[in-house]
């Protein structure tokens, strides 16, 4: 009878066995999947840039006209061709520190300021520059009437970000330069009255 029983045995032992390499198997490709689901975020955690800009400048009416920003890589891999966008008064001049290889391109002077951008072409882990605005050569400001007319549409200081980006996106700007309910406001306003199909149709479409 033992001898009989040996193979009922032997089987059920190659059964176990068989199970717990098909567990095994099953955990495996569990773990592959789940590590292949989870790459990408791994990924943007640990392989992006994460551009971050904060700092002021000076309010509208102010009599002098300055500003300090910091911008800084606070990711785990660099930033490619970064750009940072500023609005100036036209008379306002722009130092960067440290003095790292960055190209300063005056874009296009209008009602009073002039837009201006910053290339870099890497900023690394980490890595942080300070942007300093000063006042023109001769401490030039803002007449009260046209300070007046940049707080309508929004503005509340200048010198202001108005945009910071590189090839992996765009960054975080933490300033203060605009008042976005302003904007929104006025952006409804415009858009409630001139940009509807029933007000363009009646202008322009209608046939008299």
């Amino acid at each position: 009878d033992d001898v009989c029983a040996m193979p009922d045995s032997f089987d059920d032992h190659a059964n176990e066995l068989g199970s717990a390499t098909t567990l095994s198997i099953i955990a495996i490709v569990l773990t592959v999947i789940q590590l292949f689901l989870s790459a990408p975020l791994l990924t943007q955690f640990y392989l992006t840039p994460d551009l971050v800009v904060t700092g002021s400048g000076s309010t509208l009416d102010a009599q002098n006209l300055h500003g300090v920003f910091e911008v800084k890589n606070m990711g785990r891999a660099a930033a490619n061709n970064v750009q940072i966008g500023l609005q100036l008064e036209e008379h306002q001049t722009i130092s960067i520190i440290p003095n790292i290889n960055a190209k300063i391109v005056q874009e296009e002077i209008k009602f009073f300021m002039k837009d201006v951008r910053i290339e870099i072409p890497k900023l690394m882990p980490k890595e942080r520059i300070d942007i300093l605005i000063n006042s023109g050569p001769n401490g030039e400001r803002f007449q009260p009437n046209v300070a007046k007319s940049l707080m309508t549409v929004g503005y509340t200081e200048i010198p202001l970000i108005s945009f910071i980006k590189s090839d992996e996106g765009f960054g975080s700007d933490l300033t203060k330069g605009v008042d976005l309910k302003v904007i929104d406001k006025q952006r409804s306003y415009w858009t409630d009255k001139y940009w509807t199909d029933k007000y363009w149709t009646d202008k322009y479409w209608t046939h008299k």
